[in-house]
């Protein structure tokens, strides 16, 4: 998604109508549009993105389009993510934007306060957090794992899942500490990662032991570790 960012940009008006310059906020909000004069009708709205807003208009891209001087109703996402608002416009601006899609300069028929424009940009704030919040994975489920000492000797053991909401994303080089239970016996050591990679079944974790840890008599039960 875009970040904000403020762009000095005129507002598309005719020409011999006196208009106000407002700073555009470049940004990302999902929408829906459709004519004004059938705003109550759920089944002529199109699916929209709005591109940049500011106080006095929007710019809008959907896969529909609308002439110059057609009066639409914007929806506007609020900043608790839930509720909308809809707002009327007026395009001033027409230009296609690639894949089918229409890109459209509207003019606000009334204008938004700041304290509205602020209030609305605190929504791409909640889309940006919940977008990141579904994409940032809190655990691995069936780590395969192989340990390594400084003198050599090698262990094997699986996890059934892998807490990773402190360490992800996970880099080789990387320190990680592994802990857990296996026969109600508690046991942590330190590790560094040399690959971490996704498999058919699950995940293949390979790292040396930081530290000397006496795991030998525990290692070999780590399977029912959870």
């Amino acid at each position: 998604m875009a970040s904000l960012a403020f762009v000095q940009e005129s507002e598309s008006a005719p020409q011999g109508v006196e208009c106000r310059v407002y700073p555009r906020v470049k940004c990302e909000l999902p929408s829906t549009c459709q004519p004004a004069s059938v705003q109550a009708m759920r089944e002529k709205r199109w699916d929209a993105v709005i591109c940049d807003i500011s106080q006095g208009g929007v710019c809008v891209v959907l896969k529909r389009r609308f002439e110059k001087g057609s009066a639409l109703a914007v929806e506007l996402p609020s900043s608790d993510g839930q509720r909308s608002n809809v707002v009327f416009v007026k395009v001033v601006h027409v230009e296609a934007h690639g894949n089918g899609s229409w890109r459209l300069g509207c003019k606000l028929v009334s204008e938004l306060s700041q304290e509205e424009l602020n209030r609305l940009l605190q929504s791409q704030n909640h889309v940006l957090a919940s977008a990141q919040t579904k994409s940032t994975p809190t655990s691995y489920a069936n780590v395969h794992v192989e340990l390594w000492d400084r003198d050599g000797d090698g262990c094997r053991c699986a996890i059934k899942s892998l807490d990773i909401t402190k360490c992800h994303p996970i880099q080789p080089g990387q320190q990680i500490r592994l802990w857990g239970q296996a026969n109600k016996v508690d046991w942590s050591f330190q590790v560094e990662v040399d690959e971490l990679r996704k498999t058919g079944a699950g995940w293949r974790l390979r790292g040396q032991l930081v530290k000397p840890h006496r795991i030998g008599a525990l290692i070999g039960s780590l399977a029912a570790t959870r």
